[in-house]
């Protein structure tokens, strides 16, 4: 199940004191590491929704303790057939649930820096950037179906992003995508399964 929020106007200060104290010690540093108050607040705000969709789901009410694989991606310590992962940008939140592995990514659109896109981008997709007419919003659903990928493989791949084409790369292994604009930004959930929207 995906959890989107994206409603960054009326963020609840009581949620986030409230989320936050729940918070295991690392999760709490690693927001606290945060420049913007916005980022420490969405990095909050994900692990609320993963305590919501935990609960949801499953009838889980403890804080969740987190174990982490070789390549730094999150699991449930004590619940090896739960798979979740979280992502947030500025314009959103999204947390994501499910039975099999599972990656996620949500990116608000930005100005397209052209060397940044050469680092990310194949040949082809830097082709079809060049003549998009929203080359930003282009960069950033090609952007977000890479990352997305890469943390359902398990946070890491042995090839630089710019070796993998984000329109071919579910001919190469068996997952399923689910793609959603917002008002300023992309989601992409990649995962074994079909996850639904919630």
């Amino acid at each position: 199940m995906i959890y989107l929020f994206d409603d960054m106007e009326n963020i609840s200060a009581d949620v986030i004191s409230e989320t936050f104290a729940l918070m295991p010690h690392e999760r709490r540093q690693r927001s606290l590491r945060y420049k913007r108050e916005i980022d420490r607040y969405c990095c909050v705000l994900a692990y609320w929704l993963l305590l919501n969709g935990l609960k949801n789901e499953y009838g889980i009410t403890d804080p969740p303790v987190f174990t982490y694989g070789e390549n730094g991606k999150p699991y449930l310590d004590g619940h090896p057939d739960i798979f979740f992962n979280l992502s947030h940008c500025r314009e959103g939140v999204v947390c994501v649930i499910s039975n099999a592995e599972i990656g996620v990514d949500i990116q608000d659109v930005r100005p397209l820096n052209i060397d940044v896109a050469k680092r990310v981008c194949t040949i082809s997709e830097l082709d079809r950037i060049s003549w998009s007419r929203e080359p930003e919003r282009l960069f950033c659903e090609i952007w977000t179906i890479k990352e997305s990928f890469i943390k359902q493989q398990g946070g890491s791949i042995t090839q630089p992003l710019k070796m993998l084409d984000a329109h071919t790369l579910f001919e190469q292994v068996n997952s399923k995508k689910i793609c959603h604009w917002g008002n300023r930004y992309h989601l992409c959930c990649i995962g074994e399964e079909m996850i639904n929207e919630d």
